[in-house]
Formats: C-alpha cells, sequence, structure tokens
C-alpha cells in the first residue's frame, strides 16, 4: 500500500481508499468497546481496539477500529 498518509482497504483485490473516523464514529466505537469489554470481563472472549488490519484472505484486508473475538477466537 502506498505511504501517502490516506488509509487503504483490499477489497476483492482492489485497493480502495477508505476515509479516516469522524467524531460520531469514534463516540460510538467507544460506547462498544466499553459493552464488549464486560464480554471479556466474564472470559468470553477479547476486544481489541485500533486500527488495525483484519485480514480475510489475501484478496480482502480491511482496516477496522475494535473488534472482539469469541473465547476460542475464529476458525
Amino acid at each position: 500500500m502506498p505511504d501517502d498518509g490516506k488509509r487503504y482497504e483490499l477489497l476483492g483485490g482492489e485497493r480502495v481508499v477508505s476515509p479516516s473516523p469522524n467524531r460520531k464514529h469514534q463516540q460510538v466505537v467507544g460506547n462498544l468497546c466499553a459493552l464488549l469489554r464486560e464480554t471479556r470481563q466474564r472470559g468470553q472472549g477479547e476486544v481489541y481496539l485500533a486500527p488495525f488490519d483484519v485480514v480475510f484472505d489475501e484478496h480482502n484486508v480491511t482496516q477496522r477500529t475494535s473488534c472482539s473475538s469469541p473465547e476460542n477466537g475464529w476458525a
């Protein structure tokens, strides 16, 4: 990916420019993470706050702002 300050995702093998999150998005993500943290405290998974890449396969890589995984991870 180019190092030009833009956010890129790879969807269906095509490079797509993704806009940066706005303030409302960040508020929602913060609230969602607070709720998901309760899941983690019950030992039912993990919560990740980002940005970070989620690699589905070599043609689909997205950058998420938050994510939770089940206790046993994903298959």
